[in-house]
């Protein structure tokens, strides 16, 4: 096989500009980059408080703690929340981690993923439809740290 021809890559390359200049137009509307930028932030600092737990959690265990193996694996995500003293299955760390890609149905990981990748009109619509109660998740995960009580 020999790969693509001339005339492929060039319609690759538009492919590739179209869905740029598409992402562009998402973040261009008024008021998304402010939103895009508050939401990845806080989404940010939320994964930060877990993979630090993550990573003390597998140390503990001498399984890898290399970040590209420092995943947000939901089972592997109950058992290091609570062995903080975290709740695991309360509606905060849901509304935060679960990472549903059906739009409409997304929490903030989802939201995340999709916006991280690809930035489009309906993930940041949805942002703006569920901002308060993402926001609020977000904060509250973050409280849930601070509170946390170790068994």
């Amino acid at each position: 096989m020999n790969g693509p021809t001339a005339t492929d890559k060039q319609a690759q390359l538009k492919n590739a500009l179209r869905k740029v200049e598409r992402a562009k137009a998402a973040l261009d509307a008024p008021g998304a980059r402010d939103l895009y930028a508050e939401f990845m932030s806080r989404f940010a600092l939320c994964e930060i408080g877990y993979k630090s737990l993550l990573k003390d959690y597998r140390k503990a265990r001498g399984q890898s703690t290399k970040d590209e193996d420092l995943k947000i694996v939901r089972d592997e995500q109950r058992r290091v929340l609570r062995a903080y003293g975290i709740d695991a299955d309360c509606a905060t760390v849901v509304s935060v981690f679960d990472a549903t890609s059906t739009i409409g149905r997304r929490n903030a990981r989802g939201l995340r993923n999709s916006l991280a990748h690809a930035p489009n009109t309906e993930a940041l619509d949805e942002l703006a439809r569920k901002q308060g109660d993402l926001f609020a998740a977000m904060d509250a995960f973050i409280d849930l740290i601070r509170t946390a009580k170790v068994p």
